[in-house]
Order: structure tokens, then C-alpha cells, then sequence
């Protein structure tokens, strides 16, 4: 059975933070409040890399 990662890349695919939920990866990738509560890794991540534009998130089957 495979599962689903959210990799949330910065502008240049230097680097790049993974999640398991679509939700904490819609916060690191637009910086858009969760509904119960914000990952903090999400938000550092957004708030360090999302400069100009919102980032791109890339769903990964593991």
C-alpha cells in the first residue's frame, strides 16, 4: 500500500519541507491559516522561502 507525501519546494528546488497531510503542505506552500491549528514547521517554512510568490507543492507515492 503506498501513501502520499507533499514535498513544498522553495523558489530555486534548493530545498524543500515534506508533510503527510495536504493541509500543513497548503500552509508551508500559501501561508494560509489551518482550520485546527497551524503547523509551526509549515508556517517558518512559508514565511522563510515564499518571498514573492506562493511555492509549489509536489505530491511523492513512497
Amino acid at each position: 500500500m503506498s501513501k502520499k507525501i507533499y514535498l513544498v519546494w522553495n523558489d530555486d528546488k534548493s530545498e524543500c519541507v515534506g508533510f503527510k497531510s495536504i493541509f500543513d503542505a497548503k500552509i508551508a506552500a500559501t501561508g494560509s491559516d489551518g482550520v485546527f491549528g497551524n503547523s509551526q514547521l509549515a508556517e517558518t517554512f512559508y514565511d522563510l522561502y515564499a518571498i514573492e510568490n506562493d511555492l509549489e507543492i509536489e505530491e511523492v507515492e513512497i
